[in-house]
């Protein structure tokens, strides 16, 4: 049977909840969207594409978001990445991510980058997760 991305978001749904990544966030392990506004440390899982092919290939983002931290400087105060946070949180999901193989399928990381979110003042870690199904 074909996979889907829905197939993709409950793989890695179901590896986040309930782990210590899950445990060490304020916030909640999401699939596709973070809540509105939200200024907690949330994960959100997303899908890029699912390939139609007999080897079924897949793409996936794990975001890892955190909110920036106030600097108070002689100009006013500013915001940064909270560094340090995207990195605890960021080995976890390394962790939970790196190489898992089934039967069915396979997932590795794939490259990673840090973004900026200015509507919420945060940056996010986002893990990129390249899928392979077997059947």
């Amino acid at each position: 049977m074909k996979k889907t991305p829905l197939d993709v978001l409950t793989i890695l749904s179901q590896r986040l909840k309930n782990s210590d990544l899950e445990e060490a966030i304020t916030g909640k392990v999401r699939k596709l969207k973070r809540p509105a506004k939200s200024k907690l440390e949330d994960v959100v899982i997303n899908t890029i594409a699912v390939s139609p092919n007999q080897i079924q290939l897949a793409t996936a983002n794990v975001n890892i978001y955190v909110p920036d931290l106030l600097i108070q400087e002689e100009e006013g105060s500013q915001s940064e990445a909270n560094l340090i946070r995207l990195k605890e949180l960021g080995q976890l999901a390394i962790e939970l991510l790196e190489g898992v193989y089934t039967q069915a399928y396979c997932y590795t990381l794939g490259k990673q980058y840090i973004v900026e979110e200015p509507l919420t003042n945060s940056h996010y870690l986002n893990i990129r997760v390249e899928f392979q199904f077997f059947s």
